[in-house]
C-alpha cells in the first residue's frame, strides 16, 4: 500500500469498502487508512445484496448448517 501511494502520479485517492466486521471497525485499522491517506467506505448493515461475497458465504456454508441454525 505504501508503495502505491508513493507512486501515484494521478494523486488517486484510495478507497476500501468494508463490511460491517467487528475486526473492520477497531481503532488500529481506523488509524492504519487515516494514516496513509485510505478512504473508508462501509456497507450498508444488514445489506448482503450489497456485499456479493455474503452471497457467496451464504452458498458454501448452507450443507453445514443445522436445523437450530436455520431457524435463527
Amino acid at each position: 500500500m505504501k508503495k502505491f501511494l508513493r507512486n501515484n502520479p494521478y494523486r488517486l485517492i484510495p478507497v476500501v469498502f468494508l463490511d460491517n466486521s467487528p475486526l473492520h471497525k477497531s481503532s488500529k485499522i481506523y488509524v492504519f487508512f487515516l494514516r496513509n491517506g485510505i478512504m473508508l467506505i462501509f456497507n450498508l448493515t444488514n445489506n448482503p445484496k450489497g456485499n456479493p461475497i455474503e452471497l457467496l458465504w451464504r452458498f458454501i456454508k448452507k450443507p453445514f448448517r443445522t436445523k437450530t441454525d436455520a431457524t435463527r
